[in-house]
Order: C-alpha cells, then sequence, then structure tokens
C-alpha cells in the first residue's frame, strides 16, 4: 500500500493471495484494487456487495467476499500503521 504525506493512498498491489483461483482472481484486477485509491476515510474500508454508497466502501469481487475482506483488512493495517507514524 502506497501512501502519500497528505494521505491519499496512491495504489495497492497484491504480493500474495492464499485463496482459490475463482475467487482470488479479481483481487490483482485494477477495477478492484483503484477503488482504495482516495483520501484515507475517517472510517476503516468495509467491503459491501452492492454498489459503494460511502468513502469507506468498497464493492466485493464477485464469488470473493473473503478475498475482498482480506485486502481491505490488509489495506486498514497500512492505514493504521500510516496515522501512528504521521501521528
Amino acid at each position: 500500500v502506497g501512501i502519500s504525506t497528505d494521505g491519499v493512498i496512491q495504489g495497492v498491489e497484491i504480493v500474495e493471495i492464499n485463496d482459490s483461483k475463482n475467487q482470488s482472481a479479481g483481487a490483482k484486477e485494477d477495477s478492484f484494487k483503484d477503488q482504495f485509491k482516495k483520501k484515507i476515510p475517517e472510517n476503516p474500508f468495509v467491503v459491501v456487495n452492492e454498489a459503494p454508497a460511502k468513502d469507506e466502501e468498497i464493492q466485493a469481487i464477485t464469488s470473493g467476499t473473503m478475498t475482498s475482506r482480506g485486502v481491505a483488512a490488509a489495506v486498514n493495517k497500512a492505514v493504521e500503521f500510516f496515522n501512528k507514524v504521521t501521528g
């Protein structure tokens, strides 16, 4: 997860996924990862199955809700670390 000094997520890269191919294929797609490219929201990211209505909502990968939640959790950890370091 790349975060600029002004608190904007610049990108997310998936290094490894330990999930079935059918469920995790979409996690490496830009259309999924680019949902995180925004100013860090006030609340942690959450995965939803419908179109996102709030800044912190990320639309789940079709047939990959658990993978989507795992990626969101990892991004949330990076944001938590960023906030801790930057105060």
